[in-house]
């Protein structure tokens, strides 16, 4: 199977359990890898065979901005979910880097993998 990956997608969202996390938007990062066939795209040349990965980074930016979770966990999983639900391919790989959660640590991240039921 082929991948099609979206790679660094930041996007400032209110997420953290704590009280200064809840003030205001943090940035965040995403990396969001979907397993696919590529074949059918590559012969037809057509965006109707692919996965339009534009459309998939602006469709987790918004579930992003509107969310609220307080856990990554529950954040990586509705990306998970909406990836699988809306466009063809057979597996996803979310992770979520949040850069200002550690002291002393460049960031703290979630990585989960999800396939098509």
């Amino acid at each position: 199977m082929d991948r099609v990956v979206i790679e660094d997608l930041q996007v400032d969202a209110i997420i953290g359990i704590h009280d200064w996390e809840r003030a205001g938007r943090q940035p965040l990062r995403f990396d969001i890898e979907m397993t696919v066939d590529n074949r059918a795209a590559a012969a037809s040349d057509a965006i109707a065979d692919a996965i339009d990965y534009f459309t998939v980074a602006a469709r987790v930016t918004a579930l992003v901005v509107e969310s609220r979770c307080e856990l990554l966990e529950t954040l990586v999983e509705r990306i998970a979910a909406l990836v699988l639900r809306d466009f063809p391919c057979a597996a996803v790989t979310v992770r979520v880097r949040k850069p200002r959660a550690i002291a002393n640590a460049r960031h703290a991240a979630i990585e989960i993998h999800r396939e098509r039921a």
